[in-house]
């Protein structure tokens, strides 16, 4: 490391930091932690929602499946951008007015315990991948930039997202994330611009003879079932999310819930499309590199000392604000859903504060033990499931407890979760190289609630 580049990455640092205390020093109660005490204004919105969804997949694991499969890699922040678009349109004010926190508590009102229980687990499970995928990203950028052991990377990982939201809960996440938003849009454009420069403008990078046009001019480069399905996934997963409830919950009014989910949907595609550029660009100049490495050697190759650094340093926070903030969403249904309801009211709300904080970084400390067992590989196909598993578990009982409430008895709620979810691994686990498994898992969740509102509320199973 040279010392322009240090002085970069500790310039964004400082500031980062100093907005994090700041942001801590608000947090008075169990509300302010887990959902802003429902006054964010229209920036922290789309910055908890970006910091979220725009994270080491969107930027590092998009340039990495660039570099293998060229434009497939967009179908991720194109479908996570169509699902936070339709969850400002369609979900977020029925979600606020309905006064619950969690999707948990909406399917809860609507079908029983049982089946918010239900979809609190496995919306974790999912989730839980999602976190894990985060750390994989984080690790290898620390990788790209220093001599860290596998687990010292990790360890710094987690603990950098412990750091990053645990003093400031939804509140630090919507500071926090309007100094992301700021700092990512601008790394991923001047990247982008860089590699249109260097790459011989637009045509130079997209065109190079050295790319394939059967792998990489095509958006169906992994066959149309498996990259259509992947798309759809990010929709169902990111509607799905806890995380993007919270941030919806935590808007100042319906409004400005609205634009932020609008706004941050309009946002994700152009971060998707700079990923790509840097990723065609490095598979075409650098074809023996490491996939996962496309993004953060290019920023380190190609970038002058300090903004190398500051860029570096964008990223990071970019990856530690969006584990950080679907950890936050985990340990809200822990908290609001799956502790026992007799416990909690008894606490004061500084023991609140103190168990959501407890409950965040234990989590993080099980996400950062299962990354050292390598159990992923390309950090997008692991977000690909997660997105999958949250979709087929929570889309079809959300949008039914929410728009269409009377019409379906709670046995086929809990089967169409329970289902959705196992077809999905099945899926995973069987056909993974021909279709995404969203596709028959939400399709099988679908069809089970369709059978539902067709024998009426009152049948069960």
């Amino acid at each position: 490391m040279t010392l322009p580049f240090l002085l970069g990455s500790l310039a964004l640092l400082a500031l980062v930091l100093g907005v994090a205390f700041f942001s801590g020093r608000q947090v008075k109660s169990a509300a302010d932690f887990s959902s802003a005490g429902g006054r964010a204004s229209l920036s922290m919105v789309i910055g908890a929602l970006t910091g979220t969804m725009v994270g080491g997949a969107s930027t590092i694991g998009t340039a990495q499946l660039a570099f293998t499969y060229g434009h497939s890699a967009w179908w991720f922040t194109v479908g996570g951008g169509l699902g936070m678009v339709l969850m400002g349109l369609y979900y977020a004010v029925p979600m606020r007015r309905s006064g619950y926190a969690t999707l948990a508590q909406a399917v809860a009102n609507e079908y029983g315990a049982k089946a918010g229980l239900t979809l609190s687990l496995l919306n974790m499970l999912g989730t839980f991948i999602s976190v894990i995928a985060q750390v994989l990203s984080g690790a290898t950028l620390l990788s790209a930039v220093s001599d860290l052991p596998p687990l010292a990377a990790t360890t710094l990982m987690a603990a950098l997202m412990l750091v990053y939201v645990v003093y400031g809960g939804a509140l630090g996440a919507g500071y926090v994330g309007i100094i992301k938003v700021l700092a990512i849009c601008l790394t991923m454009l001047v990247a982008a611009l860089v590699a249109l420069q260097q790459g011989g403008g637009l045509a130079g990078v997209l065109l190079n003879p050295a790319l394939p046009p059967e792998t990489y001019r095509t958006p169906f480069a992994r066959g149309f079932l498996k990259d259509a399905g992947a798309g759809l996934a990010a929709v169902f997963g990111f509607i799905s999310t806890q995380a993007n409830i919270t941030s919806m919950v935590s808007a100042r009014n319906d409004r400005t819930a609205v634009r932020g989910g609008i706004l941050t949907g309009l946002l994700m595609p152009f971060v998707g499309a700079a990923g790509i550029l840097v990723g065609l660009y490095m598979r075409a100049h650098y074809p023996d590199m490491p996939s996962s490495m496309a993004l953060p050697q290019f920023i380190l190759n190609e970038m002058p000392g300090f903004l190398s650094g500051a860029m570096i340093m964008a990223l990071l926070v970019t990856i530690v604000g969006s584990g950080a903030g679907l950890s936050l969403g985990i340990s809200n249904i822990i908290a609001n859903d799956i502790m026992p309801r007799r416990l909690t009211e008894r606490m004061s709300e500084r023991k609140k504060l103190r168990v959501n904080r407890g409950i965040l970084t234990a989590f993080l400390l099980v996400c950062a033990l299962l990354t050292l067992l390598n159990i992923g590989g390309m950090i997008l196909n692991l977000t690909f499931l997660s997105m999958g598993l949250r979709g087929a578990a929570g889309i079809g009982v959300l949008t039914t407890s929410l728009r269409y409430r009377g019409k379906i008895g709670a046995g086929y709620a809990m089967a169409s979760m329970v289902l959705g979810v196992v077809t999905t691994i099945v899926s995973h686990l069987l056909f993974a190289d021909r279709w995404d498994p969203s596709l028959p898992g939400v399709l099988v969740a679908g069809i089970t609630l369709l059978i539902g509102a067709k024998v009426g509320r009152k049948a069960t199973l």
